[in-house]
């Protein structure tokens, strides 16, 4: 667990930051209520975990060797691309995770509504990507440079844009555990002088915007999006 709003030294080395912080976020399973997909499994780190916490876990993945591995480890999986429907029936699951996945579809838009009609009302899903507008981010666009994100992004979203999406497919969110890094507080010179190492903070919804590398959510699936799926 994070104390005093910091990332403990431990979660450096096994799980990156905004893994540890949707892992606050995740409840107990409900009796009855176990049924859970996660999307863009990869090596079943976090799956392995949420099976330990009594979640029934199937995981899906876009490669062969990774479905693989995931059956392997007793896992029901299913190789799928999430520009297409899920091979899902309506409201198949209880829960949905979804961690660092949804920068890298094209049609993310589409695959949010995918899961909104595998989810049954009431029901939830937990979501990490990026924060495009990072301050960082911004200031190594300036100089021209890279953003340093792991693998092919094709969505770079903000803060608006993201709720906006989210509630156009039917989700209202429910929790907020973003983390970053806050202004002036955490450069080379404050590091140096302290002698620590760079520090992750809790980052309040407010500033969200500008100081959380990834937004770390967990939303509700409310009602039926308005006007569809697509």
């Amino acid at each position: 667990m994070w104390r005093n709003g910091l990332l403990p030294d431990e979660v450096h080395g096994s799980l990156t930051s905004h893994y540890a912080a949707a892992l606050e976020l995740m409840p107990s399973p409900p009796p009855g209520a176990t049924r859970l997909l996660e999307l863009g499994a990869g090596h079943c780190e976090i799956a392995r975990i949420l099976r330990s916490r009594g979640w029934e876990v199937h995981t899906a993945d876009i490669r062969e060797s990774r479905v693989e591995e995931a059956v392997a480890l007793g896992f029901p999986a299913t190789r799928l691309d999430l520009n297409e429907a899920l091979p899902y029936p309506d409201g198949a699951f209880h829960f949905v995770v979804m961690l660092e996945v949804i920068e890298h579809v094209v049609r993310a838009d589409f695959a949010l509504g995918e899961v909104a009609r595998v989810l049954a009302a009431g029901q939830r899903l937990l979501l990490t990507t990026p924060n495009h507008a990072f301050y960082k981010s911004r200031i190594r666009m300036l100089k021209g440079r890279p953003l340093g994100m792991e693998g092919e992004h094709f969505r770079f979203f903000v803060k608006t844009q993201l709720e906006s999406l989210l509630a156009r497919k039917g989700f209202r969110i429910m929790a907020r555990n973003s983390s970053g890094h806050l202004p002036l507080m955490d450069g080379r010179w404050i590091r140096r002088l302290l002698a620590r190492k760079r520090v992750l903070c809790r980052i309040p919804e407010w500033l969200e915007p500008s100081c959380a590398i990834n937004f770390v959510w967990l939303a509700e699936r409310a009602s039926s999006p308005p006007g569809g799926l697509e």
